[in-house]
């Protein structure tokens, strides 16, 4: 676009979250953001070996993170200890996998999709558990948005279905646009 920054669109979504009142509209302002592949660029680093958790901003009411996928990578399956997260892809086609965990502790999928830029996923409490996965030979990346931050995650072993929560590392410092 002709006059836009290179990340115009991020500041403004940036703006937008850091304005809203009532933690039920922060989804509203995500699905509405526009932003560009090149805009988030400049905060993606990426690993051979495993995706990557970039912070963008952390406040005490939300959380915006870049995940950049390496072709083939993989999150584990995992859900928060937040209220809500939403998920948007910004380049590249993931496989979305949801799950659930029965009372005699067996994990099972529920849904797998393709999800691809234009599309929002919506994570809530009691329907969280999920995994995201690069099937594709390009790289991709979604910008997440967690409903407050992050500080532990449950993790969970896809054939025996137990669980452990873990502490996140890394998402102290942030790589903020503003």
């Amino acid at each position: 676009m002709k006059g836009r920054s290179s990340t115009a669109g991020l500041d403004r979504v940036v703006a937008a979250l850091r304005a809203v009142r009532r933690k039920r509209d922060l989804g509203e302002v995500f699905r509405e953001a526009d932003l560009l592949p090149e805009e988030l660029l400049p905060y993606a680093t990426w690993n051979e070996k495993h995706y990557t958790r970039n912070p963008l901003l952390r406040t005490s009411d939300f959380e915006l993170m870049l995940i950049c996928f390496g072709p083939g990578q993989a999150t584990s399956i995992h859900d928060y200890d937040v209220a809500e997260a939403w998920v948007r892809p910004i380049a590249g086609i993931l496989t979305e996998e949801r799950f659930t965990v029965s009372n005699e502790q067996v994990l099972r999928r529920t849904r797998s999709r393709s999800i691809a830029p234009g599309t929002v996923s919506h994570l809530r409490p009691g329907h969280s558990i999920h995994r995201y996965f690069n099937a594709n030979a390009d790289r991709a990346m979604t910008l997440n948005l967690y409903a407050a931050p992050l500080k532990k995650w449950k993790i969970y072993d896809e054939r025996s279905g137990a669980s452990a929560s873990r502490a996140l590392r890394g998402t102290d410092r942030e790589r903020s646009p503003r």
